[in-house]
């Protein structure tokens, strides 16, 4: 089986694995390829800095599932709906817990998880994912582990772990688009209202793709810092 054949994305936020993988989830798919995508929390009653208006767990959950539907992604779990910002102060065991059984469960064979920031959000979701990671049966088939870059781990850099490469994914312009169609259907946060130069806009999104893909000497690409990959005959 291949590195790729079933991975599994851990994220903080609903959104979050749009802007990260989003190019990779909608290249896997077109492949044929196993997704799933873990959202540690949905934000419950949380304000709308562009709209001003109440946004409810309930609408983020839609929107996560929409998004989902466009990059193809099979299986979706959510562990909490009204932890938003707080997930430092719940047990980490039961992030670590629940990570355990999506490893049971959905026996990836890729595993990728938020590059660290001073978000503490991404921090206990990273940690929790390297904890569920632990050599043990249920994690022998998971033959990379990495960390996806989002458009606030480069602009408040938390420190890297040390000792992480480089994996850069091409992705062919159909993929930005569809990853572009998904961050849509986070209406809730008016993608559309943003203004260009926000590090969540769209025309972000796309000139990060490009500076990624200039680096390797193709159109589109995204970034995975390598934590872990294990050599196959």
């Amino acid at each position: 089986m291949g590195k790729w054949d079933r991975t599994l994305i851990v994220a903080p936020h609903a959104d979050d694995e749009t802007l990260g993988c989003g190019g990779l989830l909608a290249r896997l798919a077109r492949a044929g390829k196993w997704t799933g995508v873990a959202v540690a929390t949905l934000d419950d009653q949380i304000v709308s800095q562009a709209s001003g208006r109440t946004i409810e767990s309930s609408e983020r959950r839609r929107e996560l599932f929409e998004a989902k539907d466009v990059l193809g992604v099979a299986e979706c779990s959510i562990l909490y709906h009204d932890k938003g910002q707080q997930l430092d102060m719940v047990p980490i065991s039961e992030i670590v817990g629940w990570i355990d059984r999506l490893l049971e469960h959905w026996q990836p064979t890729a595993v990728l998880l938020p590059i660290p920031s001073f978000n503490k959000d991404h921090t206990v979701t990273f940690e929790s994912g390297l904890a569920a990671l632990r050599p043990r049966p249920v994690s022998r088939g998971v033959q990379l582990v990495g960390m996806y870059e989002y458009p606030y781990s480069l602009c408040w850099q938390h420190e890297h772990v040390p000792g992480a490469g480089s994996l850069y994914v091409p992705i062919a312009a159909r993929d930005l688009e569809s990853k572009l169609e998904a961050l849509g259907k986070y209406s809730s946060f008016s993608w559309d209202d943003v203004d260009s130069f926000h590090p969540t806009s769209k025309e972000s999104v796309v000139a990060l793709a490009r500076e990624r893909g200039r680096e390797i000497g193709v159109e589109h690409a995204e970034l995975i810092r390598v934590l872990f990959e294990k050599e196959t005959p």
